[in-house]
């Protein structure tokens, strides 16, 4: 191999400026291990100026330098001391950067090369390097902090993920691509009456009542890995657990890739007994809890959050079939009179006794929502301002039919109208009907504007 040629001052200061610029670390020590360069990231990472650095030797710096479990370095240890020592380039994977209080502060990846002197021969291929002859050592470091972050966070992750898996009270087990028990969880294991070495490397059907059911549960399992997309839809099974007692659950596959690049199947079972009965309660409790956040408790009407969001969804679908849109604001004339007189609980009968109305007056496309108060919002979509008007005469004709005892006196209502308007916000049409509304009430009551 020919030997390396001295670079001229002005070709070196070239090559000074582009280090500068590179992201990578870059440190060059000479035949003594006294650092000669280096370059603004290797200050940063460092934490050094550059003419601190310049100067120093190996054994300055030493307690810089950590190994991967983070414990500082010895010296023999140091890449750079063995390149030296070596004549043979190292490159080191991780090594940690100590703050003076010997907290790691960053994490780098290393080479370091060896530059020999003028007329000697580095042999590639057999042979050994002469120490004698390196008279430089090039040290490159690329900063992996994140990278050793985010490996860390990863491990965490992964552990806190173990341990919710073996605490999950839903049984979980992981078995391989051809069916045997590589993990089954504290749930799953009490389920069937198993020791978790007991299920380790045995195949899955040992759980299976009757060798029919052993055969075609590990057909689907064989073919559940050669699916193409590796996911199962929910099924039943009879299972049997150690006690020979024959169960039904409920079990929900997944496919995964595990690090040697061979599929898992992840299982979780439920007993469906409990589970139906869990499930039912869910969704009655889910049906309240949503009947809940949309109507009125006392009217059962919608309230005025979901209001806001039907007048959105009406308006997008009238702009899009260019039909009608009405939207009414109502109030009971005096409605105040009513508690003061009679009292709030006669004034709840009252609300009640008008909702009621406007349900069995409207049609089952329109939409009735208590606004706040004795106030109420109608959204009649599909619906011109002229048939608007005639169904809420109607329904005032209707309220005022109502006998409330011991109210002494009609029920009647004022109310305002309008139609929405292509490209118009749907809160303007509100704001209108609202106008129109205190024109009714400021006219006498019991009346209904259009505007």
């Amino acid at each position: 191999m020919e030997a390396l040629r001295p670079v001229k001052p002005d070709a070196w200061m070239s090559i000074e400026k582009f280090a500068d610029q590179v992201v990578a670390g870059i440190v060059t020590c000479n035949a003594y291990g006294d650092i000669i360069y280096a370059n603004r990231t290797a200050s940063l990472l460092l934490g050094r100026d550059v003419a601190a650095l310049l100067g120093q030797s190996m054994a300055g710096l030493q307690g810089c330098f950590a190994d991967e479990a983070g414990c500082m370095l010895p010296l023999a240890a140091h890449p750079v001391q063995r390149v030296l020592e070596s004549g043979l380039a190292v490159f080191m994977p991780r090594m940690g950067i100590r703050s003076p209080d010997g907290e790691i502060k960053a994490w780098v990846r290393v080479t370091v090369n060896p530059i020999f002197r003028e007329g000697a021969v580095c042999q590639i291929h057999g042979g050994q390097n002469v120490p004698e002859q390196v008279d430089h050592a090039v040290v490159t470091l690329i900063d992996i902090s994140h990278e050793v972050l985010t490996a860390a966070k990863l491990r965490d992750s992964e552990e806190r993920l173990n341990q919710i898996m073996a605490l999950l009270p839903v049984g979980i087990c992981i078995t391989d691509e051809k069916g045997y028990f590589e993990f089954a969880n504290r749930a799953y294991q009490q389920f069937y009456g198993y020791q978790e070495n007991e299920l380790i490397g045995q195949h899955f059907s040992m759980i299976l009542p009757t060798a029919e059911s052993k055969r075609q549960m590990t057909r689907l399992h064989d073919e559940f890995i050669l699916s193409a997309d590796g996911k199962e839809l929910r099924r039943e099974w009879r299972v049997v657990d150690r006690q020979g007692r024959q169960r039904v659950i409920l079990t929900d596959g997944t496919r995964i890739v595990g690090a040697d690049g061979k599929y898992r199947r992840v299982t979780s079972i439920v007993d469906i007994s409990d589970r139906r009965a869990l499930e039912q309660q869910l969704r009655q409790t889910t049906r309240g809890l949503e009947k809940l956040a949309i109507t009125d408790v006392l009217t059962d009407l919608y309230n005025r959050r979901h209001a806001d969001h039907l007048l959105k969804t009406e308006a997008r679908r009238a702009e899009r079939s260019g039909s009608g849109l009405i939207v009414a604001m109502l109030d009971i004339d005096h409605f105040k009179r009513v508690n003061d007189e009679f009292g709030h609980a006669c004034g709840d009968e009252v609300l009640v006794a008008v909702a009621n109305e406007m349900r069995r007056s409207l049609r089952d496309v329109d939409h009735a929502c208590r606004y706040g108060g004795e106030e109420f919002l109608l959204i009649l979509p599909t619906t011109s301002l002229e048939l608007g008007m005639m169904a809420l005469a109607r329904l005032a004709e209707q309220v005022a039919k109502l006998s409330i005892a011991p109210v002494d006196r009609p029920i009647t209502l004022s109310g305002g109208v309008t139609a929405f308007v292509s490209g118009e916000y749907i809160e303007e049409a509100v704001k209108r009907a609202d106008m129109a509304l205190y024109q009714a009430k400021a006219a006498g009551r019991n009346r209904i504007f259009a505007v």
